[in-house]
């Protein structure tokens, strides 16, 4: 009787896994299907507009390309090691750290 149980169960697991599966068909209007319409994203959300007050719109994009300084040459430094410094990012040769760019006032940057 247990031979004829475990035989039962064997089979039904060998057959259960070789049987292959095919994917429930989809219709052309399923996000998945690959004959869907592609969707459009919505301009904005209004989620957070508050009635009676106006609409949060993003800022308009400006340039300020003319009001750039130039800018010095960054000196990189160890966190842990201050004497090392570098023209250039890289790691420390004592801890192996990345250096990190060092303000005009002496202080790391964090």
């Amino acid at each position: 009787m247990r031979f004829a149980t475990l035989l039962t169960t064997v089979f039904a697991l060998l057959t259960g896994c070789s049987s292959s599966y095919t994917p429930p068909p989809l219709s052309d209007d399923h996000p998945a299907s690959t004959r869907a319409p592609s969707a459009t994203s919505p301009s904005s959300a209004h989620t957070l507009d508050l009635p009676g007050r106006p609409a949060i719109s993003p800022p308009p994009a400006t340039h300020h390309d003319d009001e750039v300084e130039p800018a010095s040459p960054a000196i990189y430094t160890c966190p842990m090691h201050p004497t090392i410094t570098s023209a250039q990012p890289g790691r420390c040769p004592q801890c192996g750290m990345h250096l990190v760019p060092q303000s005009s006032t002496g202080k790391v940057e964090e």
